[in-house]
C-alpha cells in the first residue's frame, strides 16, 4: 500500500466509520509513523478536513498487540528466504499455520493512564485469540480503530474495552469467512476479494458487539 491508496481509504471510510461508531465531537484520529501515514498528501488532506490527529512519538510501542504476531511471522518467513512473490505467499501461509496457539494466547495489551495527580497507572490485559485459517486485509487497522474507540468509551475499564474490541473482530471475521466460502463454492478457496472484511454488514456488531471473548486482568 502506498500513500495514494491510504489517502483513498481515508477519504472513503474515515467519516463513515466515525459516524457508524457514534463518535462524539472531539474524537481524535490515530495512526503511526508509517511513510504512507506521514506523506505530504495525507497530512494535507487531514489538515483540510480539520481532523484532529494524535501525536505519535517515535519508537513508541504499538497500540495493536497483533503487531507482535506479525513480527514473529516476519522472522519465520525471512529465515526461509523466499525468492519471488509466489514463494513468499506460500511460505507466509505455511508459517502462519505453524504458529503455535501459545503465541496467540500470550498476546498482552498494556495501557497506561495519566492520573489527575500526574502519576501513571498501568493496566495489563491478556486475552486468548483463536487462529483463523485465512488471510485478511485491514484487520490490523480495524483492531487499532476499535481499541481506540472502546478505550475512549470505557476510559477506566481496559478489560471491557478489550472484550468489546476483540468481540468486534470475532463477529466481523466470522461474517467475512461465511460470506467468502459461500461465494467461493464447495471445496474452493476464497479469493482475496471475497475475503474483504464485511464492514457495512457488521455495523450492528461494531456499534454494540455481543461479548464472545473474555479478557483476564494481569
Amino acid at each position: 500500500m502506498n500513500g495514494a491508496m491510504y489517502h483513498e481509504i481515508l477519504s472513503k471510510n474515515l467519516l463513515p466509520s466515525a459516524r457508524a461508531l457514534k463518535m462524539k465531537r472531539g474524537w481524535v484520529f490515530q495512526h503511526d509513523h508509517d511513510p504512507k501515514h506521514t506523506a505530504r498528501a495525507t497530512k494535507e488532506w487531514l489538515r483540510k478536513k480539520h481532523f484532529k490527529v494524535l501525536e505519535w512519538p517515535s519508537q513508541s510501542p504499538d497500540l495493536n498487540p497483533i503487531e507482535n504476531l506479525w513480527r514473529e511471522l516476519k522472522i519465520r518467513v525471512a529465515q526461509r528466504q523466499p525468492q519471488n512473490i509466489t514463494a513468499l505467499e506460500e511460505i507466509c501461509m505455511e508459517e502462519w499455520a505453524k504458529l503455535p496457539a501459545t503465541v496467540c494466547k500470550n498476546l498482552v495489551v498494556t495501557y497506561r493512564t495519566l492520573m489527575p495527580d500526574g502519576t501513571f497507572t498501568t493496566q495489563r490485559i491478556r486475552i486468548e485469540v483463536p487462529k483463523v485459517d485465512a488471510v485478511f486485509v485491514g484487520t490490523g487497522d480495524l483492531f487499532a480503530a476499535m481499541l481506540l474507540a472502546w478505550t475512549h468509551h470505557y476510559p477506566t475499564d481496559l478489560k471491557m474495552a478489550c472484550e468489546k474490541t476483540f468481540s468486534v473482530m470475532h463477529h466481523v471475521i466470522q461474517r467475512t469467512i461465511s460470506y467468502a466460502f459461500e461465494m467461493a463454492g464447495p471445496g474452493k478457496k476464497p479469493s482475496p476479494a471475497q475475503l474483504e472484511l464485511r464492514m457495512i454488514q457488521s455495523k450492528a456488531d461494531i456499534e454494540d458487539p455481543a461479548i464472545v471473548m473474555e479478557a483476564t486482568v494481569l
